[in-house]
């Protein structure tokens, strides 16, 4: 089991935030953390202060902001893909790295 967090944005859809928490993975949505429609700054903020991991689908905002700062460390998804694909890749990144690994680096997926 993964000790990564998750801070999913709006890009993930709510069927991989679903079956992520039935597999007991610990994520929370923009919804719960009453981010949704904050700048993505505000939200890298609130990821670093919570120590949570972004998953995202935002390819060009994200890992900009991401350079040069100290971040938990982002999860993004590179390309179009179903709900089963982005859950497969997901779970390669958590099931093979912890929290100190992906610290400070952007890993992109597919992986």
């Amino acid at each position: 089991m993964s000790d990564i967090k998750l801070i999913a944005d709006e890009h993930i859809p709510k069927g991989v935030i679903n079956r992520l928490k039935i597999w007991d993975i610990d994520i929370k949505s923009l919804n719960e953390t009453e981010l949704i429609g904050y700048p993505d700054k505000k939200i890298l903020h609130y990821a670093k202060e919570d120590e949570r991991v972004v998953l995202t689908a935002d390819q060009k905002d994200f890992p900009r902001l991401a350079k040069g700062v100290d971040h938990p460390g982002m999860i993004v998804i590179t390309k179009r893909m179903s709900i089963k694909e982005m859950l497969r890749e997901t779970m390669k990144v958590l099931d093979t790295l912890g929290s100190e690994d992906i610290k400070n680096t952007v890993q992109y997926i597919p992986w």
